[in-house]
């Protein structure tokens, strides 16, 4: 996908098109089918806050190539590093976030709210990194604070399906059906974003609005 971006210019818009139909492309060739619902409920002229689990190594491309929005992750550094996918990674403009360093985690934090100040919608996992069982694991505090910081909405997504479509340690691709759900936006009142108790309160209510979401197929390890 990087070799194409000489020619359109760099612009967000432009690369954000490109990435999408590029990732359309990855998965119809790896015979990925999603099916999609809840898209009345992506809220209009504001920026948002995407917010969703984390099942599988293809659940980038799977939003990117389905979800009908701009946007850029909030992601974790070491997918930076990866040839061809960490380019576009960068010239697509999501930021790398090092949550090794709380320093730094920190700084991309107020990044990304800078970003969508600037009326550019956000992804963030919640849960850090993937799953390892393909359940839906706990939240981490960053997407409220963020929240708390834009006073953006957060936009539920729950994906279902993915986890088995390249197995940890293999190579091999798998032919899926993926499901995408798309949940009403949550408009959280947190008015301290460093208030431990109303932070963790506010990710226990998306994550239960995630995890209802999730369609109950059994995860096979």
């Amino acid at each position: 996908m990087a070799l194409f971006y000489p020619f359109s210019g760099i612009r967000y818009v432009s690369s954000q098109i490109i990435s999408r139909a590029w990732c359309r492309f990855v998965l119809f060739i790896c015979a990925i089918k999603i099916e999609i619902s809840g898209l009345e409920n992506i809220p209009k002229n504001t920026a948002i806050i995407l917010a969703s689990n984390h099942q599988g190594i293809m659940d980038i491309p799977i939003l990117i190539g389905h979800i009908p929005l701009n946007f850029n992750f909030l992601t974790k550094k070491e997918l930076f590093k990866i040839p061809f996918f960490g380019l576009d990674l960068v010239i697509r403009g999501d930021i790398a976030i090092d949550r090794g360093v709380r320093e730094n985690a920190e700084k991309s934090l107020d990044k990304a709210g800078r970003h969508i100040l600037k009326n550019k919608n956000i992804h963030i996992f919640p849960e850090g990194t993937r799953s390892r069982d393909g359940n839906l694991g706990s939240f981490k505090s960053g997407v409220i604070r963020l929240a708390a910081m834009t006073k953006a909405p957060i936009l539920p997504i729950a994906i279902s399906g993915s986890y088995n479509i390249i197995p940890k340690g293999k190579l091999s691709v798998t032919p899926s059906k993926v499901n995408l759900v798309i949940g009403k936006p949550l408009y959280l009142h947190v008015h301290d974003e460093n208030d431990f108790a109303e932070v963790r309160k506010n990710c226990e209510r998306l994550r239960e609005a995630i995890s209802e979401m999730i369609f109950t197929t059994p995860q096979t390890k």
